[in-house]
């Protein structure tokens, strides 16, 4: 992710967690620059639908249109996050809403560039007393060391008052966000510390009245119903935005060095796989030519039992096959969503608890019906944690997309950005496998291998973006 917009960091002391989404949200946000004549504006916009290589965004009226005429920008430009140093030319459509100071532009998106469509407050989730945050001021992508706080919501105008947010000029069409995602727009600060916004309701309304697309989804429509991208390919599950603590507190019990120190990550919407990746499901790879390499099931069966005997390369491999087939870019999960996914919400040793409990996991001396399996068993033979995924915990060891570190110094606290670290000798593997103990299966646990060798304890659980 291009990281060259200058921004003030946010302490965890003083931020809230809307600033946390709003750090997560800098990709959906554009910077705007309009001209007419007799006057020129800056401010902001965030995306809320893609229709090819073009996407729709939505900013404050008075950025493209002066308030006191009707003079018109007539070649605005726009630059994205990912590409803040290139400039294109975008159209301002002929919808608007003056009253309540809305318009629509649509621009082309530069190649390679992402936006996160899961990134939408829930519906009712405005109110009064709610920590706030916002994206961009000036011409950066500015997000503030403190939070706002609402102050009043009108339902009827859309109207939402924010008190104790330094908007200033600049700052007009920026998104305003809560912990769950973008809830309004910044329209005009009254004071210093009083922001004007105008509800996200409001806004996709406003889009429904006039006939444009809208693809900007609420993070609680996501959840556990499976979506499947082709006939071979693993089933998925779409996971909101949220935070959590990852890895353990040095007093926690199994505690391990490198599951340290705990800190807050900010995870992204993303897609993961409800189950492990099955025989089948890579047998197909190799049948399609996608995949060179067809591993040994040790005589355990192959079909819906995990595939194992392949190598974090191997891994790399099956998911360019999936993102070729698809046109979706299939990955591995770096280790803050896989950590964030097992967890599935909870902050105890294992997602069901702080003790390993009958018939939860398949690892050695893990009380289960099959006894001491001693091998894998097929996916899903226990219940799935309230993401509704299955098999986090033992199975087979899951290969995550990050280099191993030896602990969680100086690493990235947002998900989207895997731990890179060069050399890298090794990559990281979660969740235990069926020749482990109980210890290896909680949630902060972490191990690592080689990225060429092959064991029959690896497997994996692939990842999607949205």
């Amino acid at each position: 992710m291009a990281t060259s917009i200058a921004e003030l960091p946010v302490s965890w002391a003083q931020s809230a967690p809307g600033d946390k989404a709003a750090r997560a949200l800098r990709v959906n946000v554009v910077a705007i620059e309009a001209e007419w004549e007799g006057g020129a504006q800056q401010g902001f916009g965030f995306i809320v639908a893609q229709d090819g290589d073009e996407v729709y965004v939505a900013t404050a009226n008075h950025v493209v249109r002066d308030k006191y005429s009707d003079a018109v920008a007539s070649r605005p430009t726009v630059r994205f996050f990912h590409a803040e140093d290139d400039a294109v030319t975008a159209t301002l459509l002929a919808p608007k809403d003056e009253e309540r100071d809305l318009a629509v532009l649509r621009a082309p998106i530069p190649a390679g560039s992402i936006w996160h469509r899961q990134l939408r407050g829930a519906a009712g989730s405005v109110k009064r007393g709610e920590l706030v945050s916002f994206v961009g001021r000036g011409d950066r992508w500015y997000v503030p060391s403190r939070p706002g706080t609402i102050n009043r919501v009108d339902e009827q105008s859309g109207l939402i008052l924010v008190d104790g947010l330094n908007v200033i000029v600049g700052t007009s069409g920026a998104p305003l966000v809560s912990a769950e995602g973008i809830v309004g727009m910044v329209v005009r600060g009254e004071t210093d510390s009083i922001a004007h916004a105008l509800s996200l309701n409001h806004i996709e309304a406003s889009f429904d009245d006039w006939n444009l697309p809208w693809t900007l989804n609420r993070s609680r429509d996501l959840g556990k119903d499976s979506i499947v991208d082709c006939g071979d390919c693993p089933e998925l599950v779409m996971l909101p935005l949220g935070t959590f603590m990852m890895g353990s507190a040095a007093t926690a019990p199994e505690h391990q060095t490198d599951e340290g120190p705990q800190r807050r990550v900010s995870v992204l919407p993303f897609a993961i796989g409800k189950f492990e990746v099955t025989f089948a499901q890579w047998d197909a790879c190799v049948q399609a030519g996608g995949c060179a390499y067809r591993p040994n099931d040790g005589g355990w069966g192959r079909a819906n039992r995990p595939v194992i005997d392949i190598s974090w390369d191997d891994a790399q491999g099956y998911t360019r096959w999936l993102s070729e087939i698809t046109g979706k870019r299939y990955r591995l999960p770096t280790e803050a969503e896989w950590e964030y996914a097992a967890r599935a919400g909870t902050s105890t040793v294992y997602w069901w608890g702080d003790a390993m409990e009958s018939n939860r996991a398949n690892c050695r001396n893990c009380r289960n019906d099959f006894a001491m399996s001693g091998k894998t068993l097929p996916v899903g033979s226990f219940e799935a944690n309230d993401f509704g995924l299955f098999d986090t915990a033992g199975n087979v060891h899951e290969y995550v997309q990050d280099c191993y570190a030896e602990s969680y110094e100086d690493a990235p606290d947002v998900s989207d950005v895997a731990n890179q670290t060069q050399p890298c000798r090794r990559r990281g593997r979660r969740g235990g496998s069926w020749g482990n103990g109980a210890n290896k299966a909680r949630a902060a646990n972490r191990s690592r291998e080689y990225p060429n060798v092959r064991k029959d304890t690896s497997g994996l659980r692939v990842a999607r973006d949205p």
